[in-house]
């Protein structure tokens, strides 16, 4: 029998630590015995370290990495999980509605399963605002051809399932993947992509192109469902997960009533956020039209 875990990854930043938790508590709730493996970059106070604990979460201690690399780390932390066969590799700001086992049990087709990130193929028409193509496509061409990796998607990374162990090939080319990166970020390399929020996603590309690459499946909106995206639904879907993104996060904990949990939220970010970003974003009216 596989033996399969579930992998986060975080830092120092309040916001993410928290997020983490929360995260960790909705898929305890519903799988109670699923191994979660947590690697922190940097020092985890004494409290949030018990609250892990208690939720039979794996700690792993990593050195704090500074800097836009930070933005990677899900990828470093799969070295942790090397004796596991699947991993779900998960981001901090995702919810879990049902049990991750029916997830998972209808991911067993292909090697690897996320997202395709938004408009890396196309121009993107979300509710009615356009989200311009994000991806150069000559540019990308010409690193996969030099690099000898093949034509794959630009998948979005919060939430990706590696099965038969195809993670142990992703770690034998994170040294690739961080000279990449790092080429990317100092501007040693030309970025292939107009956006440099998605660059650990197109390295990701790059990387999973190489030989032999994965075969490969797509998230649907009824696995795994983006809030971003909730927007060009007249009926918005719930997957088994949502990925929340960690600006949206008070407005889905009003939107479930987690009062406690969005006052502790509210004062973290009040802390590490301008107030004025808190509540603006393009769902507000969607999700304040739930609510009523």
């Amino acid at each position: 029998m596989s033996k399969t875990a579930v992998v986060y990854s975080t830092n120092t930043h309040p916001v993410y630590q928290h997020l983490s938790l929360l995260s960790i508590e909705s898929l305890r709730y519903h799988s109670p015995t699923i191994p979660i493996l947590l690697c922190h970059y940097g020092p985890l106070n004494q409290k949030l370290r018990k609250k892990f604990e208690a939720l039979n979460v794996i700690i792993h201690d990593k050195k704090l990495m500074q800097g836009s690399i930070s933005y990677g780390l899900k990828w470093y932390s799969l070295v942790q999980a090397k004796d596991y066969d699947r991993v779900l590799s998960v981001d901090s700001d995702t919810v879990f509605l049902d049990p991750v086992e029916d997830l998972l049990a209808q991911a067993d087709k292909f090697d690897f399963y996320a997202r395709e990130e938004t408009a890396t193929r196309s121009d993107v028409n979300r509710g009615g605002q356009i989200i311009p193509k994000l991806v150069i496509d000559d540019k990308m061409q010409a690193l996969r051809v030099r690099l000898g990796s093949q034509d794959m998607p630009v998948f979005n990374s919060s939430v990706m399932l590696f099965n038969r162990s195809y993670h142990r090939q992703v770690i034998q080319r994170l040294p690739l993947f961080h000279e990449l990166f790092c080429d990317f970020a100092d501007n040693r390399l030309e970025y292939p992509a107009t956006n440099a929020f998605v660059t650990e996603e197109v390295t990701g590309s790059l990387i999973l192109g190489l030989p032999p690459a994965p075969t490969y499946g797509f998230w649907t909106e009824n696995q795994v469902t983006h809030l971003n995206n909730w927007s060009a639904y007249d009926t918005p879907p719930f997957g088994t997960m949502m990925h929340v993104g960690h600006g949206h996060i008070l407005q889905w904990m009003k939107f479930f009533g987690l009062e406690a949990e969005f006052k502790e939220m509210d004062k973290i970010y009040r802390l590490h956020y301008h107030e004025k970003d808190l509540l603006i974003h393009p769902l507000k009216g969607v999700l304040e039209g739930l609510l009523e």
